[in-house]
């Protein structure tokens, strides 16, 4: 058996403007290091940064296909069918730089293609449906086995997406998700039961940095770790950082730890500035009584080790969420939407706390506050939950090794799912008034959704309307043009025309002059004839007769009042 197989894999990675992205970085990390694990896997992975990821992981790495989100729907269906006939055959399908081209060639040289975990399944990231989509089709047309691993699917798919996505994961050979949500999701798709895997986050089991790299980053003392995200939800940003500001205050009180701030998204050399995270933990900083301590964005092995070894875990992301959970460190999530609920509660249930994912109302109206203290005095039981998370991280090293036995078509039983032990329930009316709070939320969000979904498809009609007009504009000015062009064209002619006439007249004039006196000549040569002059006498006597005959018409007419008719 040949364990040198090649994987073309597909995750959103790459520095891209001087940003990363933690948790997105950390599944594709990780999918490299488990199945390395088990077998000698040569890897080539799509990437918005190619030198970069190569770089990273020690992989080859191509550019991503080329789908953007500002494209209407339309065109990235043409481009996925564009891609589809250039990879048959038809050359000219595709220009011969497009990047595309990458994908194809490596599809086809590829012994399998992975999906990488993420949450970009959704039809609020269509580019994202539509690079994935175009891969399982590309897989397809190849005889190449598919595999998806860790996906959240959902929870807002468009009737063509949740077709597209039917058929991408139908074709898949196996399918790994992180919530029984998008589980929920695969069942309503048609996809066959026996093909699906519920588990955890693909980074949950990401392996731990170097002691030196985490030296340099780990708090000495006791730290509650937390981790916001800019987007606030329904919330009013001002009203979140006070909000989150109080929050953390109370922790630092409550548990005397440091409270240190990490960001997951933001700009990878620290010197350009605070953004993307760093930004908006500056103004809760800004806004606490107590002290913090703000950290850059690290890699993905020390993000996720000072994630296991805090005291409490404070998060409106995902990836910190899990990295705690799989610690067996007491977690609480703050979700902003439908589509944040949905992850956080599939990260934080997998560990039995789903209790402790608060809408962000909940934190407006202060009820995080009392649903920490409730954390934090159940503590112990969550420390005692720490055996469980070793047994989820345990189930999810199954997922690998039943992965690696299905790429390599070695026999292997299914990955195991065992249900965890609920710990620390909120009180009954907390509870309550948080799961109202959450439906609200999701109401709000899959209406919100919709329109931003509308609105996109109205943008792009309608820039798609803006440049038709530019274009019509364009060829009415070049008709203006064109007509301009054409009066003085027609100018130069009439001057040409009046000058080939005078010249004419000019040579003309001659020969009428020739003409008119041969004419006189003969006129004058016919009245000095005989017969001229002899007919002089009759012609006279006719007009004669011819004047009488009118004189009595005309009286006879005066007579009869005009009204007998004339002799004609």
């Amino acid at each position: 058996m040949d364990l040198s197989m090649h994987l073309l894999v597909i995750g959103d990675v790459g520095v891209v403007d001087g940003s990363r992205h933690v948790g997105d970085e950390a599944m594709t990390e990780s999918l490299i290091e488990q199945l390395s694990a088990h077998a000698d896997y040569r890897f080539t992975v799509i990437s918005a940064n190619p030198a970069e990821t190569a770089a990273a992981y020690g992989v080859a790495a191509i550019p991503a296909p080329g789908f953007a989100a500002t494209d209407t729907e339309a065109e990235r269906q043409d481009r996925i069918t564009a891609i589809l006939d250039a990879a048959r055959g038809y050359s000219t399908a595709l220009p011969h730089a497009d990047p595309a081209w990458h994908a194809i060639r490596a599809t086809a040289s590829c012994d399998a293609v992975v999906i990488a975990g993420g949450g970009n399944l959704s039809s609020v990231w269509p580019d994202k449906v539509a690079e994935r989509v175009m891969l399982g089709r590309l897989a397809e047309l190849f005889g190449k086995p598919l595999f998806v691993s860790g996906q959240t699917i959902g929870p807002t798919l468009t009737s063509l997406h949740g077709e597209q996505l039917a058929h991408l994961l139908n074709g898949a050979e196996l399918v790994g998700v992180r919530e029984r949500h998008s589980l929920e999701i695969t069942r309503r798709l048609g996809v066959p039961a026996d093909k699906v895997r519920l588990t955890i986050d693909d980074a949950a089991a990401l392996g731990s940095p170097s002691a030196d790299e985490l030296a340099q980053w780990r708090p000495t003392s006791a730290y509650c770790l937390a981790t916001f995200a800019p987007h606030t939800g329904i919330a009013d940003r001002e009203q979140f950082i006070r909000s989150v500001a109080a929050l953390l205050d109370h922790a630092a009180e409550r548990t005397g730890a440091e409270i240190v701030l990490l960001p997951h998204v933001g700009p990878v050399d620290a010197s350009v500035g605070v953004e993307g995270d760093g930004a908006l933990h500056a103004e809760i900083v800004e806004r606490m009584t107590r002290p913090a301590r703000m950290l850059p964005v690290l890699s993905n092995r020390v993000s996720a080790e000072l994630a296991r070894g805090a005291t409490v875990s404070i998060s409106s992301r995902y990836h910190p969420a899990v990295f705690a959970a799989g610690g067996g460190v007491p977690a609480l999530a703050i979700s902003v939407d439908e589509y944040t609920d949905v992850k956080l509660e599939g990260a934080l249930d997998a560990f039995g706390n789903a209790a402790y994912v608060f809408p962000v109302a909940s934190l407006i109206l202060g009820d995080v506050v009392t649903g920490f203290d409730l954390l934090w005095d159940g503590r112990d039981d969550h420390s005692r939950g720490g055996d469980a998370a070793t047994a989820r991280i345990q189930e999810n090293l199954e997922w690998w090794r039943e992965l690696h036995a299905t790429i390599m078509r070695s026999p292997s039983s299914p990955a195991s799912w065992s249900e965890p032990a609920r710990r620390t329930p909120l009180l009954p009316d907390l509870a309550e008034r948080v799961g109202g709070l959450r439906a609200l939320q999701a109401s709000l969000s899959r209406r919100f959704a919709a329109e931003i979904i509308g609105a996109r498809d109205r943008d792009a009609d309608l820039a798609a309307a803006n440049l038709r007009a530019v274009q019509f504009e364009s060829e009415i000015g070049q008709a203006a043009a064109e007509r301009e062009a054409a009066l003085r064209r027609v100018g130069e002619i009439e001057s040409a025309l009046h000058a080939a006439h005078a010249l004419m007249a000019k040579l003309a004039e001659p020969a009428f002059d020739f003409a008119l006196r041969s004419r006189e000549d003969e006129l004058r040569a016919l009245r000095a004839t005989k017969t001229f002059r002899w007919s002089a006498a009759p012609r006279r006597a006719y007009g004669s007769v011819l004047n009488r005959v009118q004189q009595r018409r005309a009286a006879e007419n005066g007579r009869d009042g005009g009204s007998r008719p004339a002799i004609e």
